[in-house]
């Protein structure tokens, strides 16, 4: 009988172990973090030369030519050299490409920003004169 008593107790101790690892297994994997929404940058290596007249259109993705510039790019009135990937297959600088630097700006917003500044970026490498 006493020996009945031992293997019913550890039967019993087994049984509550199995079940407290089942449990701890279930609890971890309930609260396992959510996966993040997460924003897919890229590195553009597409080059294309602006054939606008004015900085006004520098933003309309119609106005460029794939391929680096056959001018020369002195000067800082309009964009010269743009960098931005062809997304859509059409021939075209994606402008809502998002650029792979901190906030996450836009094509566009990188093209306006070299403009208001006048200065180079990596998205726009060089700018011209009108």
């Amino acid at each position: 009988m006493v020996e009945n008593m031992k293997n019913n107790k550890r039967t019993l101790l087994g049984a509550m172990l199995s079940f407290a690892l089942v449990a701890i297994i279930g609890v971890t994997l309930a609260f396992k973090p959510a996966p993040k929404n997460e924003i897919k940058l890229r590195y553009f290596d597409e080059s294309w030369s602006f054939n606008g007249s004015s900085s006004a259109g520098a933003t309309n993705p119609d106005l460029y030519d794939q391929g680096a510039p056959s001018e020369s790019c002195e000067g800082a009135q309009t964009v010269c050299e743009l960098i931005a990937p062809d997304t859509n297959s059409d021939g075209k600088p994606d402008m809502d490409a998002q650029v792979a630097i901190p906030g996450n700006p836009t094509v566009q917003d990188r093209i306006n920003d070299a403009l208001a500044s006048g200065t180079p970026n990596e998205t726009v490498p060089h700018l011209r004169s009108l």
